[in-house]
């Protein structure tokens, strides 16, 4: 938002891994983006779904340029309903 706060959509902490929200880290400019899923990644950076997967559970560094790590909620991060 304007203020610089990251908003982060509301999710339950009961999600299986494939649903958790995902950080992904542009391993060249080093921007990170939040994204809901696996697969909303897969369709935001085009990258596939297994190679996004296999770097959460460590078996790749990294995959078409980008690390990917589960999002965990820090408790001053502006929440969304969105």
């Amino acid at each position: 938002n304007e203020s610089g706060e990251k908003i982060i959509p509301e999710y339950k902490g009961n999600r299986s891994r494939m649903n958790k929200p995902i950080v992904s880290i542009n391993i060249t400019t080093l921007e990170e983006k939040i994204h809901l899923s696996a697969a909303q990644t897969s369709r935001d950076l085009g990258v596939d779904k297994s190679s996004i997967s296999k770097c959460l559970r460590g078996l790749k560094p990294q995959a078409n340029g980008y690390k990917f790590v589960y999002y965990e909620r820090k408790e001053n991060d502006a929440v969304s309903n969105n």
